[in-house]
Order: C-alpha cells, then structure tokens, then sequence
C-alpha cells in the first residue's frame, strides 16, 4: 500500500528512511564510497526472550544493475538491529550518512522517492503445512 506520508514506525516497509532501532548504520559502495540505496525494512521472527529486531536491505544501484554479482562484494547489505548485525565485507558510512531509496518516474522522467507499507497477514495452518 502506497504510504500518504513518511512511514517513521519500525513496520515492514519499502522505500521511505529507515526507522532505526539502534543507531543509523547506512552501508557504503565499497569502490565508490557512495551511500547505497535503501530498499526495505522487515521485522525478523526472533523469540521472546530476544526481543525486537529489524532487518535494513540496501542495494547499490547503478545503470539498472543492482547490487552486484557477488553476495559478499559489499554491493549488498543487511543489517540487523537490535544486536549490531553488520557483516564483516561492509563499509559503514560515519554518523549523519544518507542515501536514496526506492523510486519511481514522473511525467517529465524525474526521479520521484516512493515508500510503501507492506501490511502481512497470518498464513492458516493448513497453508503453512
């Protein structure tokens, strides 16, 4: 569902800010140093002695290729918070960084930023078997 204003909530969502839950941790190209695009947040299933915990998606974006070939290349990143889940082949850009996220075209071909709100729904038992 297309979002009528900045989803600031830690929700599953496309597109928009992150909603950190810890501090901001925007991953790095690791050729370009350019901050990568985010892409999504998405609530991990943890259990209740562990809390909360968020997954951030971000991808590199360049000539319609996104993040690169190699899983480890630093092309693509998930970060996982609460716990500091960083992986060892990122570079973390310093407090402040930001970036792009998703986007769409206008009219005119102008680059427009879009964020959407995944809403989920139960899965019936019978369907999950």
């Amino acid at each position: 569902m297309h979002a009528e204003k900045a989803i600031t909530e830690p929700v599953a969502k496309l597109g928009g800010d992150p909603a950190w839950l810890e501090e901001p941790c925007r991953p790095l190209h690791p050729r370009t140093g350019e901050p990568l695009d985010f892409i999504a947040q998405i609530p991990v299933p943890v259990g209740p002695a562990d809390g909360f915990r968020m997954a951030y998606l971000f991808l590199s974006y360049e000539d319609y290729e996104t993040g690169g070939m190699d899983p480890e290349d630093g092309e693509a990143v998930l970060v996982i918070q609460l716990g500091g889940r960083i992986p060892a082949f990122a570079t973390v850009g310093p407090a402040g960084t930001r970036g792009r996220s998703l986007f769409a075209f206008d009219a005119e071909d102008e680059k427009v930023p879009v964020e959407f709100r995944i809403e989920t729904r139960p899965v019936p038992e019978e369907q999950e078997r």
